[in-house]
């Protein structure tokens, strides 16, 4: 959650950086406001923790948040007390229903979540009209979870021009709101619209040099190329994800998820045709091999990257090639989860269709016989009696 706040205040101008430390605090009676404090309050990422909006993005696809805004009071020494008393409790009131609200998105109590939004957005009305666009945006991300798709995009066509009249074009929390309503867009089958948010928020994202928030703006424009059959143009934004994702840290994008990325990448390389096909397997072979000098051959990350290699040879039509990196994955797997675990279903899928390939029609069959006898872990099994 702070990766986002302090994001969105770097993105505010550089004369933020410095009030950084007290940006996420709640305001109390008494406490100065002025050049040291913001009125604001931590931003917050809305994820769809177990979705998977559009053919190119892994969840998240679309991020919330609490767009910053610093005002600056007439008299820089004024004291929260000597605001309106409506105006502070409205900040506090806002800031705790922002806290039930996140707790119960944590907990997936979605109507929880939007009924405290509701309440935040009333009080926000109180305070400013940034403040009102940023608790619009989170409570049309929370209608885009439910699924009504109606209301999220009445909110977020209420939330874009005001930020944008607010904040500016340009700023960063505009890019939120227009990557959040692309993604809806998106979602509703409405490619067209979606791809003009998306390069708005691209526009935006790459001014602010957010590589983390840039390269899911380029995930999800890559889905809506390929919604319009722009394949080069697929190519364009998922090559920007994989550059963008490439230098992240740990913390804000995990290994699998940059593997997942490459390998949606060479799907669309193999897919437009050309020389695109040896570069997606040079591709997947240089970063199997950086993840084994990396993390080790032996770890969960290369074997992942030995998975996205396989099946990229499966694509083009190389079995031979699959099956050698296919049984070095499935002997890995059977060592660590078992012979029998449920999980090993899908890659002992993918080795019997390659077997197949190569005319093993009897190891093929055996396979497939073997994956009927999967069992669920005895734990799994308990619980479910």
């Amino acid at each position: 959650m702070q990766r986002h706040t302090m994001r969105l205040i770097r993105a505010a101008g550089p004369s933020l950086a410095a009030r950084s430390t007290v940006a996420s605090s709640r305001p109390a009676r008494g406490v100065a406001l002025g050049a040291a404090v913001a009125l604001s309050f931590p931003a917050l990422a809305l994820m769809a923790a177990s979705e998977e909006p559009c053919d190119e993005c892994e969840p998240p696809a679309a991020v919330g948040l609490d767009a910053e805004k610093q005002p600056e009071p007439a008299n820089p020494f004024m004291s929260f007390t000597e605001l309106p008393p409506d105006v502070a409790d409205a900040l506090n009131e806002m800031k705790d229903a922002r806290d039930a609200a996140r707790t119960a998105l944590q907990q997936k109590r979605l109507d929880d979540a939007a009924r405290e939004f509701g309440r935040a957005l009333e009080a926000a009305r109180k305070v400013d009209e940034v403040h009102v666009a940023a608790t619009m945006n989170n409570l049309a991300e929370v209608y885009r979870l439910q699924g009504k798709h109606a209301e999220s995009a009445a909110m977020y066509e209420q939330a874009l021009p005001m930020m944008s009249a607010v904040q500016g074009a340009a700023h960063g929390s505009v890019g939120f709101i227009c990557h959040n309503l692309g993604v809806l867009r998106l979602q509703e089958g409405r490619a067209g619209e979606a791809l003009v948010l998306l390069q708005r928020a691209r526009e935006i994202r790459v001014t602010t040099k957010e590589h983390d928030v840039l390269a899911e703006t380029e995930l999800a424009l890559a889905a809506a190329c390929k919604s319009t059959g722009d394949k080069q143009g697929r190519i364009e934004a998922l090559r920007s994800c994989v550059e963008h994702s490439a230098g992240l840290p740990r913390d804000v994008l995990t290994p699998p998820k940059l593997t997942l990325r490459r390998r949606r990448l060479a799907e669309a390389l193999i897919a437009g045709g050309g020389g695109g096909a040896e570069e997606a397997v040079q591709m997947l072979a240089s970063a199997l091999a950086a993840m084994e000098e990396k993390h080790g051959a032996d770890s969960s990350y290369a074997v992942l990257a030995k998975e996205s290699l396989a099946d990229t040879h499966v694509l083009l039509k190389r079995p031979a090639e699959a099956l050698a990196l296919l049984e070095e994955a499935l002997r890995w797997r059977e060592s660590k989860m078992g012979a029998t675990h449920p999980a090993l279903k899908g890659l002992l899928g993918r080795y019997a269709a390659t077997l197949d390939d190569l005319g093993r029609a009897d190891d093929a069959a055996a396979t497939r016989l073997r994956m009927t006898a999967l069992r669920m872990p005895d734990r799994d099994r308990s619980a479910d009696a």
